[in-house]
């Protein structure tokens, strides 16, 4: 691990690491002791901006979901983010949108995590008076965490999403060579994207950003999140209603 000590325009210390791994294993080593004596426990992780996008089905495989998911089991709130392409284009776009989310998302949860480590294991479970209050508790503890995908034409609009329908077609191609190997290459031919309502990857196609309120853990496990209240955080526009109450 290398690390590097600058400050901010404001003054303040930042501490910039460069580690070899997965982002898992990069959350895994900040949250289990890596990180040198004197440094704050981290507030928040932001996985990411992801150059491609994670949506649907990507969320079961993809290494910026895997970052976000890996600090909420470890009990610290988190976001992933990533922008639509898989082109060298400007990340300006996404890291605005990504800023923006994050100031959101500041305003709820504690300076200090209060369930890092998960020292109370699955006895501590989210609270609140309603639905709104009790997903602010579950980021807080890490029970759920919200996934950003950003178009490179994004109009500035935000929607609330749940994960929609997208497939990827024509994804392996063998390559013969000689003396009897072959190669074998990944790579969508084509991605076929259902219009879904409300769908991440069909919001993306119109031009706003998406954000899903993502359980941490499958179903069947004691922390799991239900799917109706999961269902329940998508609406017509803007960033889900338990995001932005209270700001």
């Amino acid at each position: 691990m290398l690390a590097n000590f600058e400050f901010a325009e404001d003054g303040a210390p930042v501490w910039l690491f460069d580690l070899s791994g997965y982002p898992a294993d990069c959350v895994l080593t900040a949250l289990g002791g890596g990180l040198p004596d004197g440094i704050p426990a981290p507030s928040l992780c932001v996985s990411g901006v992801n150059r491609g996008p994670n949506m649907s089905v990507d969320v079961l495989h993809s290494g910026t979901i895997g970052g976000a998911r890996q600090a909420a089991c470890g009990g610290l709130p988190a976001i992933s983010t990533s922008l639509d392409s898989f082109e060298p284009v400007d990340f300006q776009v996404a890291v605005k949108a990504t800023i923006e989310l994050v100031n959101h998302v500041c305003q709820l949860i504690p300076a200090e995590p209060v369930n890092l480590g998960r020292v109370d294991g699955s006895s501590l479970k989210p609270k609140g008076g309603d639905e709104e209050e009790y997903l602010r508790n579950a980021l807080s503890l890490g029970d759920v965490f919200l996934n950003l995908n950003v178009p490179v034409d994004w109009n500035g609009v935000f929607s609330s999403t749940h994960l929609g329908g997208r497939w990827y077609r024509g994804h392996t191609r063998v390559v013969e060579g000689g003396d009897g190997e072959w190669s074998v290459k990944i790579g969508a031919a084509t991605i076929v994207d259902e219009p879904i309502e409300h769908g991440d990857s069909h919001c993306i196609r119109q031009g706003r950003a998406s954000v899903s309120t993502l359980g941490t853990w499958p179903q069947g496990h004691p922390l799991s999140i239900s799917d109706e209240i999961l269902a329940r955080t998508v609406t017509a526009d803007g960033l889900p209603s338990w995001v932005v109450k209270g700001d």
